[in-house]
């Protein structure tokens, strides 16, 4: 059973989820946010390299562009206004970066004029259903659609439905760039907090607390599980949470068999070091000690919301047999994870290298900040 506890602060809202009573994402959501994924932008283009990439002003901040498919021979003129949708948001020295054409996305699909061959969700792996989808989707090839995971099992008329309406939003948003000046923001993205709600909040056991009226009677109209607090304290208060936000940050995690892992990131990759601590020895010891760390492991990942690459040193024999049985292990265990994650295999000293995709920014710089004394290095 997933929860979501939704708190209203000064200038926003801040969410977290659990799973099983296990806290595993935090969400926060300003107003007046400058930037998130989603943003639908008419732009100016600054400056073109010699490669076809493009920066674009869209105001107060400028985005990144690389076109691609049938948009990379376009001929691009320096000055020119560009239709632009958000991609990825700015993170660390990166500028944000955008694709040079609207992007809508719907519950079930994801539609752009890249004109590309329809994909489908890599977590969809019925034969039969993706034949089904393949074949919706192919009714419209001057559109990219792209069927994402709770396409399947949608009936026809509901994902043909989305299509249409999200076709006509695109042409709409074409016809406004026509004649709107740049730099000009057309929609808004997604908000996060709302995100989370669409992608945890799926059945009827699923609950959702809110601490104001317009919450609640929003979630009811779609949702079952809703709880309205009003009580002295303030939601997460009340709730424990604000205790186990204090511990989101912390370098060592503790595992109940007596063993850690420990997370250090960098602005190049995450390491996560597994220690056997105070476990004991002995091959089953050190097997249930990285049983328990690659679940946790998974938990961090989401949580703190690292991406790029990633490193971790499990314990314990390093032969093939063993590494294997290990990587085939916490693939499954990463399934769950609606941010795609991708093993790329053990190196030679038994290291399990990952990606994960970056979607939005790492929780240390939500909530978070830099150690003046030591420049967030963590020493002095």
């Amino acid at each position: 059973m997933n929860k979501i506890f939704i708190e209203s602060i000064h200038g926003g809202k801040r969410a977290v989820v659990y799973e099983d009573d296990l806290l595993c994402q935090y969400t926060l959501s300003l107003e007046g946010e400058e930037m998130r994924v989603g943003d639908i932008y008419i732009g100016v283009i600054e400056k073109i390299l010699s490669d076809g990439m493009m920066f674009v002003s869209v105001g107060k901040n400028k985005v990144f562009v690389q076109p691609s498919g049938k948009y990379k021979n376009e001929k691009y003129k320096c000055s020119s206004e560009l239709l632009v949708t958000v991609s990825k948001e700015a993170a660390e020295e990166k500028r944000a970066v955008a694709l040079p054409y609207a992007v809508i996305t719907g519950k079930y699909t994801v539609i752009s004029e890249e004109n590309r061959k329809p994909g489908i969700s890599h977590r969809i792996t019925d034969e039969e259903e993706r034949k089904r989808l393949a074949l919706i989707a192919s009714k419209y090839p001057d559109y990219d659609i792209i069927m994402r995971t709770d396409a399947s099992g949608a009936s026809d008329e509901e994902i043909i439905a989305e299509i249409e309406t999200g076709i006509s939003r695109i042409k709409e948003l074409g016809r406004r760039a026509t004649y709107l000046k740049a730099p000009l923001l057309l929609q808004k993205g997604e908000d996060p907090v709302e995100k989370a709600v669409k992608n945890y909040i799926k059945t009827d056991e699923d609950r959702i607390y809110v601490d104001n009226k317009e919450d609640c009677q929003k979630y009811k109209a779609t949702y079952k599980n809703v709880t309205l607090y009003n009580g002295e304290y303030s939601l997460f208060t009340e709730y424990g949470i604000n205790g186990s936000l204090k511990k989101l940050l912390q370098r060592k995690i503790w595992l109940k068999s007596g063993g850690s892992i420990v997370i250090d990131r960098t602005e190049a990759m995450t390491v996560i070091d597994v220690n056997s601590a105070n476990a004991g020895k002995g091959k089953d010891i050190l097997s249930k000690v990285n049983t328990e760390a690659a679940k946790e492991i998974a938990r961090q990942l989401r949580l703190r919301n690292l991406s790029g690459m990633i490193i971790i040193d499990f314990i314990g024999d390093k032969n093939s047999k063993a590494t294997e049985s290990l990587k085939n292990e916490f693939a499954s265990i990463i399934k769950k994870d609606p941010i795609r994650t991708i093993i790329l295999g053990m190196t030679e000293l038994g290291l399990m290298q990952l990606t994960r995709q970056r979607v939005g920014k790492p929780l240390d710089k939500i909530i978070g900040c830099k150690c003046p004394e030591c420049d967030g290095r963590g020493y002095v």
